[in-house]
């Protein structure tokens, strides 16, 4: 846990906006290797299959339930890291997502195989 733990605080910013895309974390904890339990967001499943390479919730009942989950079936909770983590190697690095960014503005160096070719 990053924040705070006062009741009804949990993911807000200082503006109480929601967020809908992911952050840097995301990608960061998957690529250790680690069952990665986050708060569904809309952009969430752009990047990772919910609840087959990530877990999320949608309300602190849910968060409950699927902790519970997974501290009860280890296997389950490490094939679902395992599968982040192998999604997050393949497609979400650092390299390979400033390459496709490059690319898709037209400023990728033509020297270079596109990325995960190379």
């Amino acid at each position: 846990m990053h924040r705070t733990t006062e009741p009804l605080s949990d993911n807000k910013n200082t503006r109480r906006w929601e967020g809908h895309s992911v952050n840097p974390r995301t990608f960061e904890i998957a690529s250790c290797g680690t069952l990665q339990l986050t708060d569904l967001r809309p952009e969430l499943p752009e990047y990772y299959r919910v609840g087959h390479e990530v877990a999320s919730f949608s309300n602190p009942r849910e968060l409950t339930e699927i902790i519970d989950y997974y501290l009860r079936n280890e296997e389950a909770r490490l094939n679902v890291a395992a599968r982040g983590y192998r999604r997050t190697r393949a497609e979400h690095t650092f390299v390979g997502r400033v390459s496709r960014l490059l690319d898709t503005m037209g400023l990728a160096d033509p020297a270079q195989p596109p990325a995960g070719e190379g």
